[in-house]
């Protein structure tokens, strides 16, 4: 008897750790959207000006921890990655870089597959061979109102540009990297 009860008990912690862990977020709490931003310097007027610039007018800096010149930071960083490959992508890229190509139908089903480049070399031919005109002007236009904030269950928090081409992951927040293309997104 002592056994099942063990049992019973067992299931219980477990059904308790799984249902909480479930809609974990980067947050102990629902996101404060309207906290101040609490930044000085330089870029202060334009952190607080420009912190809600994203698609649905979420605050950088309350639901990431970043502001909003860092972010704009990240994405001339890689900006400069794809417009000159070969000069140092390592300032925004942190490799291997997983990159999701458009699959295609096997018995009705859309199968993707996924590649990783691992160092610049691969970088710079992944940007020449891979990168559609579309996917590049998409990025060189990028700026702070084409990104949505997201919290990724496997790479965490950070914001994507358009449908996903492009993931910049505050994991870090003094170090915004990018870990993810999707060379769906524009792929037409």
């Amino acid at each position: 008897m002592k056994r099942a009860q063990r049992g019973i008990i067992a299931i219980a912690i477990f059904l308790m750790v799984v249902t909480s862990c479930r809609g974990q977020t980067r947050w102990p709490s629902s996101v404060d959207d309207n906290c101040f931003v609490k930044v000085t310097g330089p870029t202060t007027s334009f952190d607080r000006e420009h912190d809600r610039d994203t698609v649905n007018g979420g605050s950088l800096f309350c639901r990431l921890g970043i502001t909003a010149s860092k972010a704009n930071q990240a994405i001339s960083a890689f900006k400069l990655a794809v417009k000159s490959p070969g000069e140092n992508p390592n300032a925004i890229l942190k490799f291997p870089v997983e990159v999701i190509l458009p699959g295609s139908a096997i018995h009705g089903k859309q199968v993707d597959s996924k590649f990783f480049v691992r160092d610049s070399t691969q970088w710079a031919e992944f940007v020449q061979n891979k990168l559609n005109e579309k996917q590049r002007a998409a990025i060189h236009a990028a700026k702070l109102s084409d990104m949505s904030i997201v919290n990724s269950r496997s790479a965490g928090p950070g914001f994507i540009l358009g449908n996903g081409l492009v993931f910049f992951s505050t994991r870090d927040a003094k170090r915004i990297v990018v870990l993810h293309l999707n060379t769906e997104d524009g792929a037409e």
